[in-house]
């Protein structure tokens, strides 16, 4: 996604797309690691942690966002 910019985006609107709350987390992060669609990962990966029913799904994306805030950036591998 790093090397064909316009390839990554693509594929992260269609993810955004999903109503499965596990892609949408994963789809949100890839958003702030490439400075993507931000507030639209923020919303969504808010919206997640929110939801107490979400377990850990919704620890993920606490976290997920707490580290992008802390170091400004976010690094998927």
């Amino acid at each position: 996604m790093e090397l064909d910019i316009e390839f990554g985006h693509s594929c992260i609107d269609k993810l955004l797309t999903s109503k499965d709350e596990i892609i949408l987390t994963k789809a949100a992060a890839y958003c702030l690691a490439l400075n993507y669609r931000v507030e639209d990962a923020e919303k969504i990966l808010q919206e997640i942690a929110s939801d107490k029913s979400n377990g850990i799904l919704g620890f993920n994306a606490e976290m997920t966002l707490k580290v992008w805030k802390e170091q400004g950036y976010l690094k998927i591998y």
